[in-house]
């Protein structure tokens, strides 16, 4: 199924011309005109081909972030580059459109933040402050986050959390996540456990935990982090091998390797 096109994209950002009309009895210095039938106002011709206009419905935030987070083959964007150099695409003109569309298919944003000591595998926690206490702890630990800003970061999370849950209660998986001044890049920490890690409501364990910290000026990559771990952990096997993962490193293996198992779009 084709993605659904919104109207805060352009029919010029997708590559689709809209085709002059020529009218050769038009007098000179008067503007061309739709030839839309039935009446009713309408843009110019002219006005349509310099602003790539379309008639479409209207659509919601969620439809357009929907778009924005599935990239359509036509519409020539490019993913913005992860702080992790090792994540960016080849330059090279041979390779770039193939390393391109790789780029857009895989999520790598998240999973390249990630190292084992920032991945927890059955840890003692089974409240939601204490999960997001020992993952900002394990962030401090790994010298990703600094120690000065630990209090600001689980008060930062546990307030985002008090507006509303960030649990996907379906899946069993939270992913709580705040903007934080100070910091450089944005930061990511994981827990798995089979008892389950808190309770957003009784009786409906959360599971799996991927903790979001980012600066208030990455919003690009805050959203896109977002739509990675929601897009790996929609997986039911990827879930399941995380929760019969032994250690930190078979976690992270099984995440690399459903990663790159997500067909194209």
């Amino acid at each position: 199924m084709a993605p659904r096109q919104c109207g805060l994209f352009p029919a010029a950002s997708r590559g689709s011309a809209i085709a002059p009309v020529p009218d050769a009895r038009r007098p000179r210095g008067r503007p061309a005109q739709s030839r839309r039938r039935g009446g009713g106002a309408s843009v110019p011709v002219l006005h349509r081909q310099a602003i790539g206009w379309k008639r479409r419905r209207p659509c919601s935030i969620r439809d357009a972030w929907r778009s924005s987070a599935r990239p359509h083959s036509s519409w020539g964007l490019r993913a913005p580059p992860s702080a992790d150099s090792s994540a960016a695409p080849p330059s090279s003109p041979a390779t770039s459109s193939a390393a391109d569309r790789a780029w857009l298919r895989v999520p790598v944003s998240f999973l390249a933040r990630l190292r084992p000591e920032l991945v927890h595998v059955a840890p003692p926690w089974r409240t939601f402050g204490a999960t997001v206490t020992g993952l900002v702890d394990s962030l401090v630990s790994a010298g990703t986050l600094d120690a000065e800003v630990r209090d600001d970061a689980v008060r930062a999370v546990m307030t985002r959390e008090d507006e509303s849950s960030t649990a996907l209660l379906d899946i069993g998986v939270g992913v709580p996540h705040a903007r934080l001044a100070g910091l450089r890049q944005a930061v990511v920490a994981l827990a798995v456990s089979r008892a389950g890690l808190y309770e957003p409501v009784p009786t409906v364990p959360v599971a799996t935990v991927a903790l979001v910290l980012s600066p208030p000026s990455a919003t690009a990559d805050h959203l896109r982090i977002l739509t990675d771990i929601a897009t790996l952990l929609r997986s039911p096997e990827l879930r399941a091998a995380l929760l019969a993962a032994p250690d930190a490193d078979a976690a992270l293996a099984a995440l690399g390797t459903h990663a790159r198992a997500i067909p194209s779009r």
